[in-house]
């Protein structure tokens, strides 16, 4: 799309005669101050032009130069495809295309309804709760690309569609979904990857192997599958403890 910006430039310092300024694609004004909107897409060509008022003969010249815009395709990695309810899923989105800033730590967003499904986001849903979270993601450091969250699971129910707790039970499909807004091609992609929550074999112990009339048993079971909240005392019901 055929479009024209005008840019204030400013001296780094005084007495440098080096002027820099910055344009964020897609907005700006034109020379007359009226704003301007356009798409930028893959295959474009930006050329900025500096009307040089006297060039080194006395005579004004335009001085250009010229680049390419392109876009990537995102990448997704999980830490783990098959992991406890108690534990914690790392997800990382490799997307140069949201490091905008080079200079700082950058984020991408989250989509505060979920249900919608929209592009430029990240969703994580379970076999339990197909609407799911839409959490926000972190870049690693300043021009990394990388875009990192970390996803905790609950049987409850999902407490916020914009957090980072989703609800889901033993046996459940994760499936983390990426919308890239412009790949490679110039156009969108869902990119996704899937875990499993897993179910463990418990095991029981007593304290002893004999005991004396109207003594205590102790009796120990573990079972991570039933360490359901990281941050809290979990309990085993009576129900699913029997002596006889």
């Amino acid at each position: 799309m055929k479009y024209e910006v005008a840019i204030q430039l400013t001296e780094t310092g005084p007495d440098t005669g080096v002027f820099t300024g910055k344009h964020q694609l897609g907005t700006g004004t034109n020379v007359t101050g009226s704003p301007v909107t356009y798409n930028p897409v893959p295959g474009d060509i930006i050329k900025v032009i500096y009307k040089d008022e006297k060039n080194s003969a006395g005579v004004a010249y335009d001085v250009t130069a010229t680049a390419k815009v392109a876009s990537n395709t995102a990448s997704l990695s999980l830490s783990k495809t098959s992991l406890g309810i108690e534990e914690k899923l790392t997800i990382n989105v490799t997307e140069p295309d949201g490091n905008l800033n080079p200079s700082a730590v950058e984020y991408i967003n989250s989509d505060p309804i979920p249900s919608t499904r929209d592009k430029g986001y990240l969703y994580v849903y379970s076999s339990s709760d197909t609407v799911g979270i839409s959490p926000k993601l972190t870049e690693t450091g300043a021009n990394t690309g990388v875009f990192t969250v970390k996803v905790s699971f609950t049987t409850s129910s999902t407490p916020s569609r914009t957090g980072t707790v989703l609800q889901a039970n033993k046996g459940d499909t994760i499936t983390v979904m990426y919308w890239d807004r412009l790949n490679t091609a110039g156009t969108d992609q869902k990119i996704e990857a899937t875990a499993t929550i897993t179910a463990t074999t418990g095991t029981i112990s007593l304290d002893k192997s004999v005991y004396s009339p109207y003594s205590k048993v102790v009796i120990t079971v573990t079972d991570p599958d039933m360490n359901e909240n990281p941050a809290a005392v979990d309990t085993i019901p009576a129900s699913q403890i029997t002596v006889k």
